[in-house]
């Protein structure tokens, strides 16, 4: 009887280690998207200051009014 019971336990935590770690793999692989979105988005932000940069001289931009 003790036997069984030590067995169902181990069973029950070997259930509850294997359903840690697949949301800790998700989590993982979720991070990682993440990571090249925000790679994508750096590129991106890159591409545009580079752009607004060589921007001809008579761009004059936004103005502001004081008062």
């Amino acid at each position: 009887e003790e036997g069984r019971v030590s067995q169902d336990r181990v069973r029950t935590l070997q259930s509850d280690v294997e359903g840690v770690k697949t949301i800790m793999s998700e989590n993982v692989d979720r991070i990682l998207a993440r990571g090249e979105k925000l790679d994508d988005l750096m590129d991106k932000t890159e591409d545009l200051q580079a752009s607004v940069r060589w921007r001809p001289s008579s761009w004059v931009g936004p103005r502001r009014t004081i008062g």
